[in-house]
Order: structure tokens, then sequence, then C-alpha cells
């Protein structure tokens, strides 16, 4: 299976002019993805690695461009990188996660973009409360706004629980 290296990802950045800040903003979301994953697949899952990598090393390559989810995604499906363009395709609008039991990749990199703040792991609370404040100053959150992110925070809190007791121990620990 064609999976992304870091050869690709350079020139990938260096195509998209991907800002430092987004860079490092990448590389946390890969960062917790894979620990998480990792986790996951000492309890018995069998993610793939090499995807996560790939797909969370990318996932806001060009987040300069309106629309940078459909712009990433088109760059890698054109490059034959399909699953990781699946990822990157939905990764700014994805909220119906799977189970506990049947995570996907795909899962792994939205929760850790969900968790992370530039590069920084800062968990559920501090990121959403960061999303609610980006949103209220572009003037995009209405009551109705407010109400989707409270259950957004809501339901990645319950899935967090639940892997937490899959692998035995609190996500901020790895």
């Amino acid at each position: 299976m064609k999976r992304i290296d870091d050869n690709l990802i350079e020139q990938l950045y260096n195509e998209f002019e991907t800002p430092e800040h987004v860079k490092n903003h990448c590389k946390g979301v890969t960062d917790c993805a894979m620990k998480i994953a990792t986790a996951l697949n000492g309890c018995g899952y069998s993610l793939d690695l090499e995807l996560i990598y790939g797909a969370g090393m990318v996932h806001d390559m060009a987040r300069t461009y309106e629309r940078h989810d459909l712009v990433g995604a088109e760059k890698l499906f054109q490059l034959g990188f399909y699953d990781e363009s699946d990822i990157v395709r939905v990764h700014m609008r994805y909220g119906d996660y799977h189970p506990v039991e049947t995570l996907t990749e795909c899962d792994l990199i939205v929760i850790s973009d969900r968790l992370v703040i530039e590069g920084d792991f800062v968990g559920v609370d501090k990121r959403y409360d960061y999303i609610e404040e980006k949103a209220r100053r572009l003037g995009f959150l209405d009551e109705n706004g407010k109400a989707r992110l409270r259950r957004d925070r809501q339901k990645l809190k319950d899935l967090i629980s639940d892997i937490e007791s899959v692998i035995g121990r609190s996500i901020d620990e790895l």
C-alpha cells in the first residue's frame, strides 16, 4: 500500500506554502493520534500507523486556502493517496465517530485534531473553548452553533472516556 513519507510531506508543505505554526499543529495532531493508535493496537486493534502518520502530517497542509480540506484532499487524490485523501476531505466536518470497538484511522485524526492547539495537546475543554472563541470573533457563532459545539464536545468526551477504558489509562498520560 502506497503511503506518504517525510520527503513528500516536505514537498507538499512547500507547494502549499504551509506556515510553520500549521506544520507544528500537524505534528502535534499526528503525535497525539499515533500515541492513541499505538495504545489501542497494544489492546488488540489493527490501526494503520503509516496511514495515521501521513494523513495527520498533511491534514492541514492547504490551511491558507479556502476549503483547505477539499484542496488538500484533491491533491492527495491526484497523487494516488486515496485513504489519506478521504481523511483530509472529511476532517473539518466529521462528527459521527465510530464506536470505540470499531474506531478508524480517520476517527483518530479527527479526535486528535480536536485535542491540539497549534502543536500542543490541550484536551477537549481548552480546544473547544478555543473553537468557540474563534467562531465568536469571526461572527459565526449563533445559538444553534453553540448548541452544536456543546453536543460535539460531550460526544468527544464520551468517546475519549471509552478509549481510556480500553487502554487502561487517560489520554493525557500518553
